[in-house]
Formats: structure tokens, sequence, C-alpha cells
């Protein structure tokens, strides 16, 4: 092989590898933003005419996307994956455990920066509840965001690993389905306790804050939520 054919193939290769990436981030956030909802059908024709691109890159992110259970195949079709209320509950339960732990070793781990971000989104998240129409959609990610830092501050790579993939999933459950969220003031609150926990260098009570928090939103959700999608 010549060495201008074999970098015209990396070349190809790394074009079909950034159509791809293109793809992929396009489903994805359709699916955050709840242009894909559960259940409904994902037409790659669509997408092809959409993004201009040929069936190979699209189908490779939807292949990704399915390896992340957002999607499933669905005969010709890949559907927007239906999570049911126990398997949203579990996911709740898993966060439960390991955003527990992760807050206790943020409590001996955290650096001034990652306590400094967290306050300073403490006060977005206030001035956004502070609002007459809130948005349940930037609540939201910014309630993530709050926590992904508690989970990053904690210093293990698989937790946060696992994290984002639980805070993915949930995410689009919240902006598809659960944008009645209004635990709001609550929410506040229970952070804030959680960053003085931290703060002040106490992993029990961050543990324990964080948990309490969790069982908290968790019971929420399956009381005054899911009945009105899952049941």
């Amino acid at each position: 092989m010549s060495v201008s054919v074999h970098i015209a193939e990396m070349e190809g290769s790394n074009s079909n590898k950034k159509r791809m990436q293109i793809a992929y981030k396009y489903v994805l956030d359709g699916l955050l933003a709840g242009v894909y909802r559960p259940g409904s059908n994902l037409r790659i024709n669509d997408l092809c005419a959409s993004l201009k691109m040929s069936q190979t890159p699209i189908k490779q992110a939807l292949v990704e996307l399915e390896g992340e259970r957002l999607l499933e195949k669905n005969g010709k079709y890949y559907s927007v994956f239906n999570f049911s209320r126990k398997e949203v509950l579990d996911l709740y339960e898993v966060r439960r455990i390991i955003e527990g732990e992760a807050a206790a070793m943020a409590a001996e781990r955290a650096e001034r920066v990652e306590i400094v971000s967290m306050r300073r989104l403490l006060g977005h998240l206030t001035s956004i509840a502070e609002q007459e129409e809130a948005s349940p959609v930037k609540f939201a990610e910014l309630s993530g965001e709050f926590h992904r830092i508690i989970v990053r501050a904690s210093g293990n790579k698989l937790l946060m690993t696992m994290t984002e993939d639980i805070l993915k999933r949930l995410k689009i459950i919240r902006i598809t389905s659960l944008t009645s969220f209004d635990r709001r003031a609550d929410d506040i609150t229970e952070h804030l306790r959680i960053l003085e926990a931290i703060e002040n260098r106490e992993g029990s009570l961050a543990r324990e804050r964080m948990t309490a928090h969790l069982n908290l939103v968790t019971n929420y959700i399956g009381q005054n939520l899911l009945t009105q999608f899952y049941e």
C-alpha cells in the first residue's frame, strides 16, 4: 500500500468518524430537548435528509445510542427507549447509593475551585426558582451539574462514568416526561446542606445528607409524577 493511499484511508476514516459524531449529537440533542419522545420512531431516511449525509454514519450513531439504552431497535426503525416505572426508580436507587459515597469522598478531596463552582450554581438555581415562570429544563440542567461537580470532586473516575450514564438517562426522563417537577425550593435547601457538609469536611454528614436528599427526590418522583406516565 502506498503512503498516499494510506493517508487517504486515514482521512476517510476520520471523516466518517466525524460524521458519526455529528449524527450522534444531533439525535442526542433531540432526545434531551424532547423532540424525540419515549416510544417514538426515528427513521434513518428522515435523519439523512435533515443532516444531508449517507446512512452509514447515521446507523453507526444509532447503534451507539442503542448501546447506551437510549434507543432500541424495532424492526426497520429505532425507537426512543421507553423506561418502565420500575426502571426509573431503579436508576434513582442506584444513584442514591453512588452519590452518597461520592459526597463523602468529596468532603475529603474537594478543591476550593469546586466548592466555589457549587456555590455559584446554587446562586443560579435560586435565581431560576424565584422566576414566576421558571424553566424546569434549565433547573434540571443546573441541578444535574451540581451533582456532577460533587462526583468529580470525589476524584473517582469510575464513579464519574457511572453517574454520567445515570444522569443522562434521568435527564431525558425529566425533560420528556417529568417537566412538572416542582421541588425547586426544597432542592436548593437540600443542596445547600450537602455543600455545607462538604465544605466543612464532614464526610459522614455529607453522605447522610446526599442520601436523604435523593430519598426525598425518589419518593416524590414515585408518588407524584410517575403515576402520571407509568400507571
